[in-house]
């Protein structure tokens, strides 16, 4: 591998602990161009090593993965030795997509708050269970997109979150997705003018999550599954999109901000359900649990309620808007 000093293009650089291998044969490599997925990371026996590979000098990658296996039965990584590991594969400032899945360190790399990645446009943080706090990607200028997924660890997502309150935090920040975070349970310290392009949220598996923080106004699509533990939900204003599933009737029964637009109201269960503003309808049926399917408003209110539907649920509400 030391000898491709030309090589343009490597998809999948898988590490192993045979000789050629290893993780330091990255680091002849300097032309490497486009995407470049590092995966059984595990296998990098010396944080020597992973600096030897020396991720900084690849100034043409724009999407770095770094992978450890999911797996582990034997429990034979050490969390201090993968956080130093993850330190030294600092990535270059030119990467736009950067990607870090099944990391068992219980902190993330000093590099992830540094403004050199200023080029970061989408994170995908992906089932790194013991980490106890986000990394301060507040600062960085591009990032649009940001998924967490799998971080058992964390507890409460508070002001450290969003920066000093010096400048605006995430000034770009479009897209946020929590997926499978079974211990978060509060998330707080938001004020008015941060994260300013925030405009879809999704929280999936969170079920001991309390609290949200005041949304940003400009908010349009919500997706809020298995998540029953909320005592309290913020005031929705510009919602035009919103997905409940699994949800308590804290969630399902948040106001939506008055329009002249048609209003629906219509009953699950035992849940009275009060929808106003949208273009899409969400309806929230599924045997006892909450799912659903999208449809139009019709003008005229005692018509049938649902026309172009994706997909026919079991019952349809009736002209009153009631489901049977």
């Amino acid at each position: 591998m030391r000898k491709l000093t030309c090589l343009q293009t490597l998809f999948n650089f898988v590490v192993t602990k045979r000789s050629g291998c290893g993780i330091e044969e990255l680091k002849s490599v300097v032309d490497l161009r486009g995407s470049l997925y590092i995966s059984k990371l595990e296998n990098v026996t010396t944080t020597e090593r992973a600096k030897e590979a020396d991720l900084k000098s690849k100034h043409h990658l724009h999407k770095l993965t770094l992978r450890w296996s999911e797996e582990n039965p034997l429990n034979l990584w050490n969390d201090v030795h993968e956080k130093g590991v993850l330190e030294c594969l600092h990535p270059n400032k030119n990467v736009k997509v950067l990607r870090i899945e099944n990391f068992s360190g219980t902190r993330f790399p000093s590099w992830m708050k540094n403004v050199s990645l200023s080029n970061l446009v989408s994170i995908y943080i992906i089932n790194c269970q013991k980490c106890e706090t986000l990394p301060p990607l507040w600062q960085l200028p591009l990032l649009k997109n940001l998924k967490i997924h799998g971080i058992h660890g964390l507890i409460h997502i508070g002001r450290d979150f969003y920066g000093d309150g010096m400048v605006v935090g995430f000034p770009s920040l479009e897209k946020l997705e929590m997926k499978a975070m079974p211990n978060l349970k509060h998330w707080s310290g938001f004020e008015a003018g941060e994260i300013p392009c925030f405009c879809e949220l999704t929280i999936w598996d969170c079920p001991k999550m309390t609290e949200l923080p005041n949304l940003p106004s400009i908010i349009i699509t919500l997706e809020i599954f298995n998540c029953r533990g909320f005592e309290s939900f913020p005031m929705l204003h510009s919602i035009q999109k919103v997905v409940f599933g699994k949800c308590n009737e804290v969630v399902i029964n948040a106001h939506i901000k008055e329009s002249s637009l048609a209003k629906l109201n219509f009953s699950v269960g035992t849940f009275e359900i009060k929808v106003r503003v949208l273009d899409n309808i969400t309806v929230v049926h599924w045997n006892t649990t909450f799912s659903f399917i999208v449809g139009h408003i019709w003008k005229d209110k005692n018509e049938e309620i649902f026309s172009n539907l994706n997909h026919q649920p079991e019952k349809l509400p009736n002209k009153a808007g009631n489901l049977p």
